[in-house]
C-alpha cells in the first residue's frame, strides 16, 4: 500500500520523497510511482528485538538515528511526515522535535503479543498527530494499547487494481471441488485448519483438492514439517498441493471453486478481498479485519477460527446449494469493487495529508 499512498499524492500535486533502511524490490516500483526515494540505513524494529538486551543496544544508537533523521527531514525541505509502518517509530520523534505534522499508517495489529510487548511496540504513536489504520480491528487494537491517541485515529480500507482478478463468472462447482488458500505457509495463516477441513469434507463423501499458494519463512520449516505429518496421518498425499510462491497469484483465484482464508490474526485481509474480487465464494475466520471484509452473508461465510469442523460445514452447504454459491459469488465481487477500491484509497490519504498540510 505504500506505492497507492505515494501515486496518490504524487497525483494530487505533491512532491514524495520516500526514505527506506535498505534497497530492494519496493524501490522501482516507488520511482515509477512518483517518489524520490532515499536508502538510509537505519534500524528496523523487529520482534526478535523486544527484548530487553535487544532494546538497550537499539537505544544506545537513538541519538544518531535521531540526528540522521532530522538531517533528512531538513535537507528534503519535508512538510508532513508520513510514517507508514510502526517498526521505524524513531521518525515520530525526529518530526516531532522538527515541529513537523505526523501522519502513522497502522498496518499491523499484533494482538496476539504479550501486553507489555504491544504497549511498546504502540507507545511510539503517542507522538503521531493523526493515526490512519487499515480496519476497525487495528483501530481497536490501537486504542487499547497505546496512550494518547484517543481522537486521532480513523480507518482507512485499503484499496487495490481489480482489473487483474476478473475472471469468468462462477457458474458450478468442478470435480473433485477446488479450493485455494492464498498466504505464507504459516501457524498465523491457519493453513492446518484447512487441511484437517479438507480431511473433514472426504469424511463426508466430498472430494475435494486443496491447493496452497505460498512458502515457509525462514524458521518455520518445523511447521511445513508439521502440515506434511498431518497430510500423511489423513491420506491427504492426492488432496493437497504445495504450489509454492506465486509472485503474481491473481489468475489463480480464477481458477478456484471456493476460497479459504483461515487466518488465526489477520489486521485487513487483502486475500479475502482477492477471491471475492475473482467472483469466488470466500469463506474466512471469524478474526479481526476478515469480518469486516465478509462482512454478511450474502457476500461470504465465516466460521470460528482454529474451528475446522465449522470451515467444513460451510463449504458443504455452498457445494450442496451451487445456486446459493453463484449468487454470493457475484455479490461478493460487486462489494469489493465498491468498498475497497483505489479510487477510495487515493481520495482518503490525499484528504488526511491535506489536512495536515493546512497546519504547516
Amino acid at each position: 500500500m505504500a506505492v497507492a499512498s505515494v501515486r496518490a499524492l504524487v497525483e494530487a500535486g505533491d512532491q514524495v520523497d520516500v526514505v527506506l533502511p535498505s534497497d530492494g524490490p519496493l524501490v522501482p516500483l516507488l520511482t515509477e510511482a512518483g517518489a524520490r526515494v532515499l536508502v538510509l540505513p537505519l534500524p528496523v524494529l523487529r520482534k526478535a528485538m523486544l527484548r530487553p538486551l535487544k532494546l538497550l543496544q537499539l537505544a544506545a544508537t537513538m541519538p544518531r538515528t535521531i540526528v540522521r533523521s532530522m538531517r533528512v527531514l531538513r535537507r528534503l525541505e519535508t512538510d508532513v511526515v508520513y510514517v507508514n509502518t510502526i517498526t521505524q517509530p524513531w521518525w515520530l520523534l525526529a518530526a516531532a522535535l522538527a515541529k513537523k505534522p505526523r501522519l502513522v499508517h497502522v498496518r499491523e495489529a499484533e494482538s496476539e503479543q504479550p501486553a507489555i510487548v504491544r504497549r511498546v511496540l504502540l507507545a511510539p504513536l503517542a507522538l503521531a498527530t493523526r493515526v490512519v489504520c487499515n480496519s476497525k480491528a487495528t483501530e481497536r487494537y490501537v486504542l487499547d494499547d497505546a496512550s494518547g491517541v484517543t481522537g486521532k485515529t480513523s480507518v482507512l480500507y485499503n484499496g487495490k487494481d481489480w482489473a487483474p482478478y476478473e475472471a469468468p463468472a462462477f457458474e458450478g462447482f468442478a470435480e473433485p471441488v477446488r479450493l485455494l488458500l492464498v498466504g505464507r505457509i504459516s501457524p498465523r495463516k491457519g493453513t492446518d485448519t484447512a487441511i484437517e477441513a479438507v480431511h473433514l469434507l472426504r469424511q463426508r463423501g466430498i472430494d475435494t483438492k486443496l491447493t496452497l499458494i505460498g512458502d515457509v519463512f525462514d524458521g518455520y520449516e518445523w511447521y511445513r514439517d508439521e502440515l506434511g505429518a498431518q497430510i500423511a496421518k489423513h491420506g491427504l498425499e492426492d488432496a493437497v498441493v504445495f504450489a509454492g510462491f506465486d509472485p503474481e497469484p491473481a489468475e489463480r483465484f480464477g481458477e478456484a471453486d471456493l476460497v479459504l482464508v483461515p487466518s488465526r490474526l489477520e489486521p485487513f485481509g487483502t486475500v479475502a478481498a482477492e477471491g471475492m474480487a475473482a467472483g469466488r465464494c470466500t469463506i474466512v475466520a471469524r478474526t479481526q479485519g476478515l469480518v469486516e471484509i465478509v462482512d454478511s452473508a450474502e457476500v461470504g461465510l465465516t466460521f470460528e477460527a482454529e474451528n475446522a469442523g465449522e470451515l467444513a460445514e460451510a463449504c458443504a452447504q455452498l457445494i450442496a446449494d451451487p445456486d446459493r454459491a453463484v449468487s454470493m459469488a457475484a455479490a461478493g465481487r460487486a462489494r469489493v469493487l465498491e468498498r475497497f477500491s483505489t479510487e477510495q484509497y487515493a481520495a482518503g490519504t490525499r484528504s488526511i495529508v491535506a489536512e495536515l498540510e493546512k497546519s504547516v
